[in-house]
C-alpha cells in the first residue's frame, strides 16, 4: 500500500456542512431548557437563581452568535 502526501490546502479550506438557515430564538431557548433540564418558563422568567443564570447566559450567547438579533431584540423575543 502506497502512502501519498497530504495536501493540507485541501483540508484547510473545507467548510463543515452547517445548515444555511439560522435557528429561531425560541428553538434555542427550548434546546437550552432541554439540555439543562429546566422549564422554559424558568429560563425566560425573572428569577435570578444560580441554577437558572448559567443556562440563561448560554441561551443568550447562542442566540446572539447564531442569529442576527441584538441583545435587546433577543430580550424582546
Amino acid at each position: 500500500m502506497e502512502c501519498r502526501a497530504i495536501d493540507w490546502t485541501e483540508i484547510a479550506f473545507v467548510e463543515p456542512a452547517l445548515p444555511k438557515v439560522a435557528p429561531k430564538v425560541g428553538d434555542i431557548i427550548l434546546a437550552t431548557a432541554l439540555v439543562f433540564d429546566i422549564d422554559v418558563a424558568d429560563l425566560i422568567g425573572h428569577d435570578r437563581k444560580r441554577r437558572l443564570a448559567r443556562p440563561r447566559q448560554y441561551a443568550m450567547y447562542l442566540a446572539r452568535t447564531l442569529t442576527t438579533y441584538s441583545y435587546p431584540q433577543i430580550g424582546r423575543s
